[in-house]
């Protein structure tokens, strides 16, 4: 899976298992109903929006990354961009 940040929206982008939807994209517009996080262990990267919860494993190479994106998401969320 992939995670992608725009202008308005990050984007949960995953290729495979039958229960995801057919596109295998779930958009999550930003704003403040929009929480990302780290989760515990530093394994994984929450993504929620009302009543919508998305998980995604990160491996130790990636933490970094997984790290600025977050990062880079709640600036965007509480700069209100």
């Amino acid at each position: 899976s992939s995670l992608v940040l725009t202008q308005h929206r990050i984007m949960v982008v995953r290729d495979g298992a039958s229960f995801r939807p057919k596109s295998g994209v779930r958009p999550f517009d930003l704003g403040p109903a929009l929480s990302i996080r780290i989760g515990p262990g530093r394994r994984r990267v929450i993504v929620e929006s009302g009543s919508s919860t998305v998980n995604l494993f990160v491996r130790s190479e990636q933490l970094a990354q997984a790290e600025a994106f977050v990062a880079e998401v709640r600036r965007r969320i509480y700069q209100g961009t």
